[in-house]
């Protein structure tokens, strides 16, 4: 019984992750190419908190059957990122919210990192723009079962 409830949580964890192989689109126009649109994404690797992307200009935007976004490709230009974080407070779970805006530009990826200090109430951020020769890739999985790393793609 528990092997087969841990290999249950295994395969929808591996599934949930294979959704994520790619930057959730949020655009309609399906005849643009991918080097006339702009990746943003939240660091997740070796943080002590989740951070997900919860709405992009004021639009919440949930990947079917993947939860909340931890990438998302959109079209160049101004937008604005409202990040959803869970973290401990003296063994207390809870969700928060920290806003991005920025202008972006095309064939590049922004790599948002929430940088949360203990004893301060609100977190700060920073963004990255990665250099457009850059290949950004996003890791998914655990180390050394099934991790797996996406790249950014603009071709």
């Amino acid at each position: 019984m528990k092997k087969s409830t841990i290999l249950l949580l295994l395969t929808v964890f591996l599934s949930g992750c294979a959704m994520h192989s790619e930057p959730y689109i949020l655009y309609s126009d399906n005849s643009r190419l991918l080097g006339d649109t702009s990746v943003f994404a939240v660091d997740i690797k070796d943080q002590p908190y989740i951070a997900t992307i919860d709405t992009v200009d004021g639009k919440l935007h949930k990947p079917a059957g993947a939860g909340s976004a931890w990438w998302v490709r959109v079209l160049p230009g101004v937008h604005t990122f409202q990040l959803k974080y869970n973290i401990k407070v003296n063994g207390e779970s809870s969700y928060n919210y920290y806003v991005v805006k920025l202008k972006m530009a095309p064939k590049r990826v922004y790599l948002a990192t929430l940088i949360i200090k203990p004893g301060e109430a609100e977190p700060s951020y920073t963004v990255k723009e990665l250099p457009e020769d850059e290949v950004y890739k996003m890791g998914l999985g655990l180390e050394g079962v099934n991790y797996q790393e996406f790249p950014a793609k603009f071709e």
